[in-house]
């Protein structure tokens, strides 16, 4: 009876984190199954809110965050619907899913509401507002500068301008230039929350 216990209780406690780990996976691993298998379809991004989840590198910084996304979905046959979903995703390409934005994406089949976005597809429709734009421009340079490549006033213009940001000639001014790239820099290396980042990056914006 003792030996049953002793063995019983370890494979009951490995039993636990199994299922307690697959219940974790389940999400992602159902994800990358529509993405791989699901019809494919365009979305427009009709709003955006920060869920709870987020998850850290080992220096602290944020590397992926929970998102809320409602998105209105045309499917390549029937009528285009609205759903919500609710994922986990890279801190980068989250920045590029702004209101406004279409995407590619891939819809479960059989259920319509499974729908997995592809963010690198990310492009500004023609209801993006500036604001938006702006911030998908940051979320570019961000990208450029954990890649290495050169981070300077030109190279925050021409990314702007790349996402049709209708800039005021203020923002052109060495300071508006100075304050994004020591913004990014520091959210890259992992100095600032993701929450401050955002913060500072519409003070930032505003003044476009």
């Amino acid at each position: 009876m003792d030996t049953l216990i002793l063995v019983g209780i370890p494979l009951l406690l490995v039993a636990i984190f199994v299922v307690i780990g697959l219940a974790i996976a389940f999400p992602y691993i159902s994800r990358a199954v529509v993405k791989s298998t699901g019809a494919p379809a365009e979305a427009v991004i009709l709003s955006k809110r920060a869920g709870k989840g987020a998850a850290y590198g080992s220096n602290r910084s944020l590397i992926a965050q929970e998102i809320i996304l409602k998105l209105e979905v045309h499917p390549a046959v029937g009528a285009p619907y609205e759903t919500e979903i609710r994922y986990m995703e890279d801190v980068m390409n989250a920045m590029r899913l702004e209101p406004g934005y279409i995407v590619q994406v891939r819809v479960a089949r059989g259920n319509p509401d499974n729908v997995a976005v592809l963010a690198e597809t990310s492009r500004p429709g023609s209801n993006a507002s500036n604001l938006a734009r702006a911030q998908v421009a940051v979320a570019n340079f961000a990208q450029k500068v954990a890649r290495g490549e050169a981070a300077n006033g030109q190279g925050v213009m021409e990314t702007l301008q790349a996402e049709g940001v209708r800039a005021h000639p203020m923002a052109a001014q060495d300071d508006l230039r100075a304050r994004l790239e020591k913004l990014t820099e520091m959210m890259t290396a992992g100095l600032i929350t993701q929450q401050e980042f955002e913060t500072k990056k519409a003070e930032i914006l505003a003044k476009i």
